[in-house]
């Protein structure tokens, strides 16, 4: 079985972060690439950058400080069997500044039954809270955490999404 949380917003100050396109593109593109993320971390960039250009925003570039924030979050989460936005007392917006990305943040997070990556973003773009958090005009950035938890069997996502500056 599949589950959500509800979407939490933490509001920060202005920051930089490293974003990737392809050679040749003027604008993100939609197959980004950035070794240092896992390729399921990729696909979920890219089908929520395909989803934003469905509904008429521009797509969003990887942040390697939200990664690593989204990423650190998804193992805690997987660690512990557990899905939240808030653990161990700090929310989105304190494990992106940790990470040295210091604008505002939301955040997306799902686990469940190990499945493809559009499936979860298929649950997202179902719920009304996830899917208005993935199609924010403010959002300029994201970073994608994915940890699968052996004993649980469960994979558990992080999508962090970063404000302009």
């Amino acid at each position: 079985m599949r589950r959500l949380a509800i979407v939490v917003l933490s509001l920060g100050l202005l920051g930089c972060s490293v974003a990737y396109s392809a050679p040749g593109q003027g604008e993100m593109a939609l197959y980004p690439t950035a070794p240092e993320l896992l390729p399921q971390e990729l696909e979920i960039v890219r089908l929520v950058n395909e989803y934003r250009v469905g509904n008429g925003l521009k797509v969003l570039s990887v942040s390697l400080q939200l990664s690593r924030a989204a990423r650190k979050h998804a193992a805690a989460m997987a660690g512990r069997g557990e899905m939240a936005h808030i653990m161990d007392g700090k929310g989105p917006g304190a494990r992106a500044r940790e990470e040295g990305f210091t604008r505002t943040v939301g955040e997306n997070v799902g686990a469940g039954t190990p499945g493809a990556p559009a499936d979860f973003i298929d649950l997202w773009v179902d719920s009304p809270e996830h899917r208005a958090n993935m199609l924010r005009v403010e959002w300029g950035e994201i970073g994608v955490g994915f940890a699968h938890a052996e004993e649980q069997g469960e994979d558990y996502w992080v999508a962090l999404f970063g404000a302009l500056p």
